[in-house]
């Protein structure tokens, strides 16, 4: 049982000294040397110990201002993993347990407390799933996820054998969000992959049918062979089998696609013919870009149909991420379409993804597919800004039409004061409520670098604008970094030598009486000056 020593302030749980104020930690009397994220999780921990503590719990106070991290939730895992080594190993002090609010982690006592039970690991053949953590490990060795992957993969182990439908499964892992087919697909596939699956001919997370509801089953081949449903899907799957299986006869001239569609048909396949010369024409690809330039020959093949290189460029800049579900097939249409006026449609604009896959799958070689158009307008630390390409540490960063448009703008007049309505006019063509600009211009910041935008007070009653990009990134606050005659309106400059609101409207020609109605004082100059400044169409100012 952990007990506080007080004059020291340390907590010793088993073997373990924690120095709660200084943050030093001994096993055995011996330093343990962690990293700052780690020392956060683990004095959190000894906050509580004795008591479970949730991994939300953990992400949204020890990690959430964690810099650099951009899945809190794979940090979470790999921290759980080390402090297991470094502080743990043998002791049992870190227990995974299931409590009333879900499964947890508690530090210290090796006694289960009341209403808690022991959560062990789910092993699915060489597969072990940490319903708690997250992680996976196949044959001991952890396997790198994504949040979504491991919300799958535990999912799934929650619900080892069951036959799931496709649309509960969606729903689970997208929280109701409407999203294409095909990036569930795509999901599927990977998850696969990552555990050693075959994407075409699955033996652990299997393709199953009852009535004409389709979904999955999750487990070892042994315990659900006996589940999964019989007919036309295992023919399916033998005909999928043998077109794998002998498509270097086919490419080769040895076996017709006649000759193979008869094994399949004695096989037990009943569906159609459009169907299996699709998975033959697919096949065939998939030797093709195994055995060449894939990223080329892809792009060659989409570009006789008519699609742009901006497209293609795109779509080969994002595959990583499409792979790994951090965007969807719906993402990069709208921004195809949007962006870069893709006009085919939608179907083919999907077949186009799927075919990416494929070819991705045969060289997932980040650096085969990564291109970036020469010259890049802008330049500034790691961020390079090309006509509708945007690369931050060499990473494609992918913008709604919106973003792109504001970025475009401030590209334009980089270093210049702008104030939010010319902002507004330039992107929506209008002034719009502030909650809608603010909503895609932090969005903006957050994705290429919220230090690259300067907010700045101009004048002593003041107007607030931004810079983006001043040399320097310190382009000074304050009036005197507007120049007269750089683009910049006559307004501004007028503001920038007057000072205030009311000097300016006087230095424009208002008078007192055309300043606010007749008769007004310097506040109603002032109010009626502002908002001309604001709106010059204000009709309570005239020239």
């Amino acid at each position: 049982e952990g007990r506080f020593l007080a004059a020291v302030r340390v907590l010793r749980v088993g073997d373990v000294d924690i120095d709660s104020v200084g943050g030093v930690v001994r096993k055995n009397g011996n330093y343990v040397e962690l990293t700052d994220p780690e020392k956060k999780v683990l004095m959190h921990w000894a906050a509580n110990h004795g008591y479970p503590v949730t991994r939300d719990e953990i992400v949204w106070t020890a990690l959430r201002d964690e810099p650099g991290s951009s899945d809190l939730y794979a940090l979470y895992v790999r921290i759980v993993r080390s402090l297991r080594e470094k502080v743990d190993g043998s002791s049992g002090l870190i227990t995974l347990v299931k409590t009333d609010v879900g499964p947890a982690i508690r530090f210290g006592p090796r006694a289960l407390g009341s209403g808690e039970d022991a959560v062990t690991w789910v092993q699915v053949e060489d597969l072990a799933i940490d319903v708690v953590g997250g992680e996976v490990r196949k044959n001991g060795e952890p396997i790198e996820l994504t949040a979504r992957q491991r919300k799958a993969l535990k999912y799934f182990a929650e619900n080892l054998r069951r036959f799931l439908l496709d649309v509960d499964v969606k729903r689970e892992l997208w929280e109701g969000q409407n999203i294409h087919h095909s990036t569930y697909i795509l999901l599927i596939r990977r998850l696969r992959v990552l555990i050693g699956d075959d994407p075409d001919d699955p033996r652990l997370l299997v393709d199953d049918q009852v009535g004409t509801l389709s979904g999955l089953r999750f487990g070892s081949e042994a315990e659900i062979r006996g589940l999964r449903s019989e007919g036309e899907l295992t023919g399916a799957a033998k005909a999928r089998a043998l077109v794998k299986e002998n498509v270097r006869a086919l490419l080769d001239g040895k076996k017709t696609r006649a000759q193979l569609l008869s094994e399949a048909r004695s096989a037990g396949y009943s569906g159609s013919l459009t169907s299996f010369d699709n998975w033959v024409s697919d096949a065939k690809r998939r030797v093709e870009y195994a055995e060449g330039d894939a990223p080329s020959l892809w792009s060659a093949r989409w570009k006789r149909t008519g699609v742009s290189d901006d497209v293609l460029t795109l779509l080969k800049n994002k595959v990583k991420d499409l792979i790994n579900t951090e965007v969807t097939s719906a993402d990069l249409f709208d921004t195809a379409k949007e962006n870069l006026g893709y006009d085919k449609t939608k179907e083919r604009f999907y077949s186009m993804v799927q075919d990416l896959v494929a070819a991705w799958e045969a060289k997932p070689d980040p650096a085969l597919w990564q291109s970036a158009p020469e010259g890049p307008l802008l330049k500034i630390e790691d961020l390079e800004i090309y006509r509708r390409d945007v690369r931050k540490g060499g990473e494609f960063i992918l913008l709604g039409a919106v973003e792109q448009r504001m970025l475009d703008y401030f590209v334009e007049n980089r270093g210049k004061f702008l104030t939010r309505n010319m902002v507004m006019q330039a992107v929506w063509g209008e002034i719009v409520p502030d909650g809608q600009f603010r909503l895609v211009y932090d969005r903006l910041r957050a994705k290429i670098g919220a230090h690259l935008f300067v907010s700045e007070w101009s004048g002593s009653r003041g107007i607030e604008g931004i810079r983006f990009a001043p040399q320097g990134l310190a382009g000074g606050h304050g009036p005197e970094g507007l120049e007269a005659g750089a683009g910049v309106p006559g307004v501004q400059v007028a503001e920038a030598a007057f000072g205030s609101a009311v000097e300016v409207a006087e230095a424009l020609g208002f008078s007192g009486m055309e300043v606010g109605g007749a008769g007004s004082g310097e506040d109603d100059q002032l109010e009626g000056a502002e908002r001309w400044w604001e709106d010059p169409d204000y009709v309570g100012l005239s020239t």
